[in-house]
């Protein structure tokens, strides 16, 4: 008779939580590092255009105003961008949480498996150990019925030999 656990389905179920749950967590992160990356695209952006604006010779009064308002809008860009990437920091921060205590929930059943294995395990090896001492009690018990037996038929055998002898 082979080990069965009874929470085998939940232990299953549990997996596949902690599965879903990295899936979750690597989906999240790759929305964090998109967002990162077009957080340090608008910082050069915005730089280049900083770095622009010391250069102002021939360059018409309209042109600076645009420029600037540009600056603006990517400064603003920027801000709600940072604000994004914050929020989806924590997203992945609280999907890792959860990753940690579905991986929590399911090593609890993977201990308590293994223990109720090794239970398991240690009695069928007890219940092995008795069957095999009843067995050696046996053969012990035949080959000492066996030794009397022929103990017996020799004294037997040696009676009737003594009778039997002529002449005395």
């Amino acid at each position: 008779m082979a080990f069965q656990f009874r929470l085998e389905k939940v232990l299953r179920v549990r997996q596949e939580l902690v599965d879903q749950q990295s899936r979750r967590v690597g989906e999240a992160q790759m929305v964090a590092s998109g967002l990162e990356q077009d957080f340090r695209d608008l910082q050069a952006q915005v730089q280049n255009i900083l770095a622009s604006e010391t250069r102002t010779e021939g360059i018409s009064t309209s042109d600076l105003t645009q420029r600037r308002h540009w600056l603006d809008h990517l400064e603003r860009s920027q801000v709600k961008l940072g604000e994004e990437l914050d929020r989806a920091r924590t997203v992945v921060n609280l999907e890792r949480e959860k990753l940690t205590e579905a991986w929590r929930d399911l090593e609890v059943l993977k201990k308590l498996k293994e223990r109720q294995k090794t239970a398991w395990q240690d009695e069928q090896n007890r219940l092995e150990s008795r069957e095999l001492d009843e067995i050696g009690q046996m053969r012990s018990d035949r080959a000492r019925r066996e030794k009397l037996s022929a103990e017996r038929e020799q004294v037997t055998l040696g009676d009737n030999l003594t009778m039997v002898r002529p002449g005395s």
